[in-house]
C-alpha cells in the first residue's frame, strides 16, 4: 500500500465527487431521490414476506410495517447521502483533499449518522454484515499488497473450524440464543430417543433413528435447493415477460443442487459422525470433531460469503459467551461502533480502492446511488498511488452492473 496519507489533491468537490452536478445542495437531494427509491424496492419486499412467514397480526400490517420500512430505507439512504454531505464538508474546510479526508473520515461520520436512524434491534446484525464485507476487502487488499496469500480451500478450512466450534458451544449449552442456535435447534436437537440410545452399543442402533437422520439429512438438502433456486427465480422476475424459460431455468440450474448437497451434508456428516463417536465416549469433545468434519461439506459449493458470514457470526458469538462468563468486559455500543469502522473502510475502498470490492457489493453501490458512483472522477485520485481508475479502464463499472457475483 502507498505511503501517501502526506500527499493532497487540490480538486474541488465537484470535479472529484458529484461530477454531474456543481452544486453540493442539489447534488445531495438528487442523490437523495435515487437512494431513498432503491431502498425502499429493497426493504419493502423483505419486510412485507418477514411478516407473513413470522404471521404478523393486522395491526402490525396497519400500524407497524409501513413505519419500520421507511425507517430502513431512510438508513440505507442516509448512508449515501451523510456521506457526499461529509465528502463535502470536510473539502471545505481543509481546502484540499488527503486521502483520510476522502473515505475514512467521511465514511466513519455518515455511516454514523445513518446507523442512528435505524433501529437499535437490527444494528447488530448490519453490524455483523458489514464486518463480513471488511473481512473480504481487506484480505484483496493485504493480497495485493503481498502480505496475505490466498490458501487453496482456505473458505473451507474456516467454514470447517467454525462448524466445529459453533456445534460445540451447541452441545455445551454455551451458545447465545439468536438464528444460529434456532438452526441448531432445528437440525440438531436430541429428542427422548437420542437420550435413552445415546451411548449404546453400536449394535443397538434403531433403525428409526437411521431414517430419522436420513429425513433430516433429506431435508436440508431440500432447504438449501429452494433457497437457491428462490433467488434464482427472484432474479429472473424482471425478465420473465420476455424471457418465459427463464422460470424454468431457475429452478434447474447446477448451483441448486450444489446448495443442497452442501446443506445436506452438512447435517449428515454432523449426525453420522457425532453418533459414531458417541459409541466410545461421552465427552462432548466429539461435537468438536463433528463439526470440523461436517463443515468440510462446503467442497460441494465453495462460497468465501458464508465462510466469513460464519466467521463474524462465530466471533460475535464467542464475545457475547466470553461476555456472560466474565471474560470479555462489555463495550456499550459495541454494535454501533463495529458497523461505523467497517462501513468507514468500505467507502474507503469503495473510492479510493475499488477493484478490491466483491463485485455484488460495488453493483449495490452503483444501483443505490442512481449509477451517480459510476460517475466519479477516479482519474483526479491516481496521483495518491492506489491506482483508484483503474476500474474504469477495465470497464468494469458497466460490466458489473450485469453480471453480477451470484451466491
Amino acid at each position: 500500500m502507498p505511503s501517501c496519507h502526506s500527499k493532497y489533491i487540490t480538486h474541488d468537490c465537484h470535479c472529484i465527487g458529484h461530477t454531474w452536478e456543481p452544486s453540493c445542495v442539489i447534488a445531495n437531494i438528487h442523490l437523495l431521490g435515487f437512494s431513498f427509491k432503491y431502498a425502499l424496492k429493497i426493504y419493502t419486499p423483505i419486510y412485507v414476506v418477514s411478516a407473513l412467514l413470522t404471521k404478523k397480526r393486522k395491526e402490525y400490517f396497519l400500524k407497524q410495517l409501513y413505519k419500520e420500512i421507511l425507517r430502513s430505507s431512510a438508513f440505507l439512504a442516509g448512508n449515501s447521502v451523510f456521506m457526499l454531505f461529509f465528502f463535502c464538508l470536510i473539502r471545505k474546510i481543509f481546502g484540499r483533499f488527503y486521502v483520510p479526508t476522502l473515505g475514512i473520515i467521511p465514511g466513519f461520520l455518515a455511516s454514523f449518522c445513518a446507523i442512528m436512524i435505524e433501529r437499535k434491534s437490527r444494528r447488530g446484525a448490519l453490524a455483523i454484515y458489514m464486518l463480513n464485507q471488511g473481512f473480504d476487502t481487506t484480505f484483496n487488499m493485504l493480497k495485493a499488497a503481498g502480505l496475505a496469500k490466498h490458501i487453496e480451500y482456505g473458505e473451507v478450512m474456516i467454514f470447517s473450524t467454525c462448524t466445529a466450534i459453533l456445534l460445540y458451544m451447541y452441545r455445551t449449552n454455551n451458545l447465545p440464543d439468536g438464528f444460529i442456535k434456532s438452526i441448531l435447534n432445528f437440525f440438531f436437537k436430541k429428542d427422548s430417543s437420542d437420550i435413552s440410545n445415546h451411548y449404546q452399543p453400536s449394535n443397538k442402533v434403531s433403525t428409526n433413528e437411521i431414517k430419522q437422520s436420513l429425513q433430516l439429512t433429506s431435508k436440508a438438502f431440500g432447504i438449501g435447493y429452494v433457497i437457491q433456486a428462490s433467488y434464482f427465480l427472484i432474479m429472473a422476475l424482471p425478465k420473465l415477460f420476455k424471457k418465459p424459460n427463464q422460470f424454468f431455468r431457475a429452478f434447474v440450474r447446477p448451483n441448486n443442487f450444489k446448495v443442497g448437497a452442501f446443506l445436506g451434508g452438512l447435517v449428515g456428516l454432523a449426525k453420522l459422525v457425532e453418533k459414531l463417536l458417541s459409541e466410545y465416549t461421552k465427552s462432548s469433545l466429539k461435537s468438536l470433531l463433528a463439526g470440523g468434519v461436517a463443515g468440510c461439506s462446503m467442497v460441494v459449493y465453495r462460497s468465501s460469503t458464508i465462510a466469513l458470514y460464519i466467521l463474524s457470526k462465530t466471533l460475535e458469538l464467542l464475545y457475547l459467551n466470553g461476555i456472560e462468563k466474565g471474560f470479555f468486559p462489555y463495550v456499550k455500543h459495541f454494535d454501533t461502533i463495529l458497523y461505523t469502522c467497517c462501513t468507514a473502510l468500505m467507502f474507503h475502498a469503495a473510492l479510493l480502492q475499488p477493484l478490491y470490492l466483491k463485485p455484488t457489493y460495488w453493483q449495490f453501490l452503483i444501483k443505490l446511488t442512481g449509477e451517480k458512483f459510476a460517475h466519479m472522477n477516479r482519474k483526479g485520485l491516481e496521483s495518491f498511488g492506489y491506482d483508484s481508475a483503474k476500474i474504469d479502464r477495465l470497464g468494469l463499472v458497466r460490466k458489473s452492473w450485469s453480471h453480477a457475483d451470484i451466491m
